[in-house]
């Protein structure tokens, strides 16, 4: 019949049999181990019931002026933005002239949102006229309108009731990257601009985007045509219409495939 004692040491602290010897727990080791329980038991404790971490939300309507990030940058040449997309697009916004889209991929491609309407005195912003490359294609058919880059990244412009309403903002969604500029304040303010793809998916589903065209690039030029509209949120009728057409190889000339009943020489 096997002995059983507690054998104190003062390098270890073991319990013992004769028959085996082997099972011991080193008394160097109940700090660290104590210390380890302590400290689960810290976190677990100040981790209360509910806690959830602070939500993101959009902060709009303010009029306050944030610092242009995620690609967005502020020039003093006529007060523009200037915003790159992730694939190589560029959009200017002069508030006091026209909201243009270029590419990188495309050197002399260029669609003008152009228009302006003088109230008190002062020239604002319509957007109602649309060029490619110089050429009058068309005149926006209602207050909103959305232009996607062949990278994805969309331009919405927000206006009035009707075409001809004053440009009340302008939105850029690329990728988890979001950007707004507001024209109701006294001056127009880059009121948002993050790279949380939480704000841009919320940003994105905040309005709807309206006649929504895409530039799109072909094996021998570039298409911009209309791919659908949504006037209501998350209701999106599609009807593909081509608007105008360019050719790498006749770099001056500007196919016109729409013929708008509202404008003479479209």
């Amino acid at each position: 019949m096997s002995k059983s004692s507690f054998l104190i040491h003062p390098q270890q602290l073991f319990f013992s049999t004769e028959s085996q010897t082997s099972n011991f727990y080193p008394a160097c080791r109940l700090p660290r181990f104590l210390g380890i329980c302590l400290f689960s038991i810290l976190i677990f404790s100040s981790c209360k019931k509910g806690d959830t971490p602070a939500a993101e939300e959009l902060k709009l309507g303010t009029c306050a002026a944030v610092t242009p990030k995620a690609g967005m940058i502020q020039s003093g040449v006529a007060d523009s933005f200037v915003y790159r997309t992730s694939g190589g697009g560029i959009i200017v916004i002069k508030p006091a002239l026209s909201v243009t889209i270029r590419h990188e991929q495309y050197p002399g491609f260029k669609i003008e949102l152009w228009g302006m309407e003088v109230v008190n005195g002062t020239a604002k912003l319509v957007g109602n006229h649309e060029n490619l490359n110089g050429k009058h294609i068309k005149d926006k058919e209602t207050g909103r309108r959305s232009v996607i880059l062949p990278d994805g990244a969309k331009l919405t412009i927000k206006g009035g009731s009707d075409y001809l309403g004053l440009i009340r903002s302008v939105s850029i969604i690329d990728g988890s990257t979001s950007q707004l500029l507001s024209f109701s304040c006294n001056q127009v303010v880059l009121e948002h601009s993050s790279s949380s793809p939480t704000l841009a998916s919320a940003l994105d589903q905040l309005e709807a985007d309206g006649e929504t065209s895409a530039v799109e690039f072909t094996t021998d030029g570039l298409l911009w045509v209309n791919i659908y509209s949504e006037n209501v949120q998350g209701t999106k009728v599609y009807s593909r219409v081509k608007l105008g057409e360019l050719k790498w190889a006749i770099p001056s000339n500007v196919t016109d495939h729409y013929d708008d009943p509202r404008i003479g020489h479209t």
